[in-house]
């Protein structure tokens, strides 16, 4: 019985060295490995009558002493691990998970403990996603998104606290210019970030992130995307370059209709039927959002106007501009109107007009 003991131990050494001679990622690697496991652990039970829980235990120990010997090699010689899950997110970008630690594989390979970093790889090399082509399948073929990281493009569809996101998919909203998007219910994606103090609802962003789980809560899927970060180039605008498009109702001649309040302000309108903020082309917004979400604030509003005005016994200011005006009203009533707009025919005392009126 010690022969046999000794040759399935010798047996098994070779096996182990084998699985070790070639350093790429293989299933040829872990069959060897199992196979010097399986081979030891016989090998100590021929030796001489064992109890079944001292051969659990040397299973155990083997299996522990190989993942340890797998992790030094990966670790200090950059070998790929033979106790991991291969992930080929592109043609350029993979990812070997393992139980304590992951490697990615990205032109250069990079040793990751405990799963703390998730931008080793230039977002080049991911393939990009749009969340609507996501979306189309991915409840139906979640196994073929599992794990896979992912440059993807969306619109922000809610923010909660410092750190949480959600996207949805959306389709054009025709009724509203508010990011021209009406969000879908169905699914929705979670994600956290380090900061989102800079990210607004409707935002357009590009985000890299993994894949990670999914589940239902009553009718809707949840997807959570974990490692998530915002790469550098698509760093949120901070709303400071705009400019402002206003669409006249060119039927009154002085009003003052109530448009929207702020913790700061009161927003009144003067014969426009709507004011819209364009940051390019892609992001136009409805100025009462706008105001409401804090992408701008008054300050923003009323800087580079062409000429500036001031009525110090009522303490107005008007600023004009090339298509509108603004008019402070001095008591924290501010009006936005066409060129008609003036310090005269008394605007900031004109009584409010329903819109339902108009």
């Amino acid at each position: 019985m010690k022969r046999v003991s000794n040759v399935l131990k010798i047996i098994s050494i070779l096996a182990l060295i084998c699985a070790f001679i070639n350093k790429d990622y293989s299933t040829t690697r872990l069959i060897l490995m199992l196979s010097s496991i399986m081979l030891f652990t016989l090998s100590y039970a021929y030796r001489e009558k064992r109890e079944k829980l001292n051969i659990v235990v040397c299973l155990i120990l083997s299996i522990f002493i190989t993942y340890f010997i797998d992790f030094s090699f990966v670790h200090f010689l950059n070998y790929k691990p033979i106790y991991a899950n291969k992930i080929k997110s592109s043609q350029s970008f993979i990812t070997y998970n393992s139980l304590l630690y992951r490697q990615f594989e990205c032109g250069k390979t990079y040793f990751d403990f405990m799963y703390k970093k998730a931008d080793y790889c230039s977002y080049k090399t991911l393939d990009e996603k749009d969340i609507n082509t996501i979306s189309s399948d991915i409840v139906n073929n979640f196994s073929k998104y599992k794990n896979k990281f992912y440059l993807i493009t969306a619109k922000i569809s809610y923010k909660e606290g410092n750190d949480l996101i959600e996207l949805k998919s959306y389709t054009e909203d025709l009724e509203s210019i508010n990011g021209n998007v009406k969000f879908n219910d169905n699914i929705v994606y979670k994600c956290n970030l380090e900061t989102i103090d800079n990210l607004k609802l409707y935002d357009n962003i590009y985000l890299v992130g993994r894949i990670s789980t999914i589940k239902k809560n009553k009718d809707v899927y949840e997807i959570s995307i974990k490692d998530a970060y915002i790469p550098e180039f698509s760093k949120i605008q901070t709303y400071k370059d705009f400019k402002i498009n206003v669409v006249e109702n060119k039927n009154c001649s002085v009003d003052k209709t109530k448009y929207q309040e702020t913790e700061d302000y009161r927003y009144y309108t003067s014969c426009l039927n709507n004011v819209y903020i364009v940051y390019d082309e892609d992001k136009v917004y409805e100025l009462s959002y706008s105001l409401k979400d804090g992408k701008i604030n008054f300050e923003d509003l009323i800087k580079n106007y062409d000429e500036k005005t001031e009525d110090t016994t009522n303490n107005y200011t008007l600023y004009e501009y090339e298509n509108y005006n603004i008019v402070d009203c001095g008591n924290k009533n501010i009006i936005i109107g066409n060129k008609k707009l003036s310090l005269e025919n008394n605007y900031c005392n004109a009584k409010d007009v329903d819109k339902n009126d108009l």
